[in-house]
This record gives C-alpha cells, sequence and structure tokens, in this order.
C-alpha cells in the first residue's frame, strides 16, 4: 500500500512540475510575439550603421559570432562583417534601435575584452511608406 501511495504522490508532483515548465515558456513565447508585433508596427526609418572591430581571430568563429548576434537584436534588418577588412556594416531601423547598442554588444561580447568596436558612423535614409 505504502508503494502505490509513494507512486501516486511521485505521479502527480511530475504531472504538476511538468505542466508548470509549459507554462513559463508559453508566456516566454507570448512575450516575444507581442514584442516582435511591437516592433513589426514601429514607423521605419531606415538606417545604415558601419564601424571597425578589432581583435577578431578568425572568420568563421569570431565575425560569424559577431555577425549572428548582431542581427538577432530587435530592428536589425541584415548585418555583415567583413573580416578581411574588419569592417562592420548595420542595417537597422532607428526607431527601434541605436548604433551605440551595436558598440556595447561587440565590446561586451565574450569576456569583454576580446573585440574593440571604434568608428562608429551611421547615415540616414528616411523611408516614406
Amino acid at each position: 500500500m505504502k508503494i502505490k501511495s509513494l507512486s501516486f504522490a511521485i505521479l502527480i508532483s511530475s504531472i504538476v512540475l511538468v505542466s508548470c515548465k509549459k507554462t513559463e515558456n508559453t508566456k516566454e513565447t507570448v512575450k516575444a510575439e507581442t514584442k516582435k508585433e511591437i516592433v513589426a508596427n514601429v514607423p521605419m526609418q531606415k538606417e545604415t550603421a558601419t564601424f571597425t572591430v578589432e581583435g577578431m581571430s578568425c572568420e568563421a568563429g569570431c565575425a560569424n559570432m559577431l555577425k549572428t548576434k548582431l542581427a538577432k537584436l530587435d530592428g536589425v534588418e541584415k548585418a555583415e562583417i567583413n573580416f578581411e577588412t574588419k569592417q562592420a556594416t548595420v542595417e537597422f531601423n532607428a526607431n527601434v534601435q541605436k548604433p551605440e547598442a551595436f558598440i556595447k554588444l561587440v565590446q561586451e561580447a565574450l569576456d569583454g575584452k576580446t573585440y574593440k568596436a571604434t568608428n562608429l558612423k551611421s547615415t540616414l535614409d528616411k523611408v516614406n511608406p
């Protein structure tokens, strides 16, 4: 009888724990989708930022990792990093993102000491919807 009671208690506990995790994931998904909708509804003010990235040791690892991180930022339309010239170019919605965020992201990547971003320049292309 003790074994049945113990088994039943473990079963109920497992169900409760699993259902809580599903609820958390659902809440995170809803937040992410809501954030995407907000970003999608912000008027487009296209801007291009360019800057130099020092400290990269390889194209496949460093440059690709930084490019991926930049591309995931809200409002970023396109991110490119040329390993040879050490030049980064980011096309983004200026109503959603600021170019200073790109510098911060690059300089704080990994240990915060590996990469240095300098010579930030940006151009504003107004897009009339």
